[in-house]
């Protein structure tokens, strides 16, 4: 199986995340206006549910704890938040598209939007350098 996500060991973890809610001690514990701190600015990446998911076992806990160390070396964090920055604009130039009426002017900035895909993801990754 492939990649799934950066967050989670399993696929099934991912699934059950769409499907929690805050737990009850998020509101004894204003565990929410933590979050929303957290995620004020990215509220389009619906990051608020992944707060609210846990983690049930062992393994799942030491791989979340590893790919935060790994997000610790600078040169790692600047190329993912470079990424994000590349793929907020990319989505954001598809969105101009849907309120295009002819039909060149959709495929121009669809192709934009792919030449900014294509810049942000490495060729080192299809080829597994």
């Amino acid at each position: 199986m492939g990649f799934q996500s950066i967050l989670f060991r399993e696929s099934i973890d991912h699934a059950q995340c769409d499907r929690c809610g805050p737990p009850d001690c998020f509101r004894d514990l204003c565990l929410q206006q933590a979050i929303d701190a957290i995620t004020a600015g990215f509220q389009e990446y619906s990051l608020a549910q992944f707060y609210c998911a846990p983690l049930n076992d062992l393994d799942s806990i030491a791989y979340r704890q590893e790919i935060l160390r790994d997000l610790e070396e600078p040169v790692l964090m600047e190329a993912l938040e470079e990424f994000s920055d590349q793929m907020r604009s990319m989505r954001e130039v598809l969105g101009t598209a849907n309120k295009l009426y002819y039909k060149r002017a959709i495929e121009r900035r669809f192709l934009a939007a792919a030449g900014i895909y294509c810049d942000a993801v490495p060729f080192a990754a299809f080829v597994g350098v």
